[in-house]
């Protein structure tokens, strides 16, 4: 049987209707599409001061964050540092979840 224009394309509309809607069920069972649990992270700008240590800014900022060593491995990484290292004058992003 020969299909005529109408019919391959009324097969190719069904088809794509079919996978976008297999798609958006797939999304939505797996929580994809669920942007209720995101968190939205603010930061606070401390400028370390003299005799500041990233020890003390961490210890100092720490809410959630049980380990020093933790909230200084979260602040390295937030201000792209690859040390401990800080410096007077220097201005430091603080994650509001520290």
């Amino acid at each position: 049987m020969k299909l005529r224009l109408r019919g391959k394309i009324s097969i190719l509309l069904l088809t794509t209707l079919l996978l976008v809607g297999s798609v958006f069920t797939f999304n939505t069972l797996a929580g994809l599409n669920d942007a209720s649990g995101a968190e939205i992270i603010t930061y606070e700008t401390v400028t370390v001061g003299a005799g500041d240590t990233l020890w003390n800014i961490a210890a100092e900022n720490m809410n959630n964050i049980q380990d020093v060593r933790e909230a200084i491995y979260v602040i390295c990484q937030t201000n792209d540092l690859s040390d401990s290292a800080c410096y007077e004058g220097q201005e430091l992003l603080i994650p509001s979840n520290l």
